[in-house]
């Protein structure tokens, strides 16, 4: 169900709708339903498919980095550990 931005046309009252086909909104200030719908100004992007490309290689890149210090301090606690013994 979308939601769109409208002025009526008849008093010029700006509003948002949220839009059930088939029924057609009216204003909520005088009733009228000579309305022009507007170019919302909250219009924005949805990706569905999840991460992008660069955002994806990001993480991966973060957690090797990640995997690579868990590694490393892994390899020092054994030392330390076996060092001690």
């Amino acid at each position: 169900m979308p939601l769109y931005d409208y002025q009526c046309r008849d008093c010029h009252h700006a509003f948002e709708a949220l839009v059930r086909p088939p029924t057609a909104p009216a204003c909520p200030e005088c009733a009228s339903s000579d309305l022009e719908r507007m170019v919302s100004s909250c219009a924005f992007a949805v990706r569905s498919g999840g991460l992008s490309n660069a955002a994806r290689r990001a993480v991966q890149k973060q957690q090797a980095g990640q995997r690579r210090d868990h590694a490393a301090y892994q390899q020092e606690s054994e030392k330390k550990h076996f060092d001690d013994d």
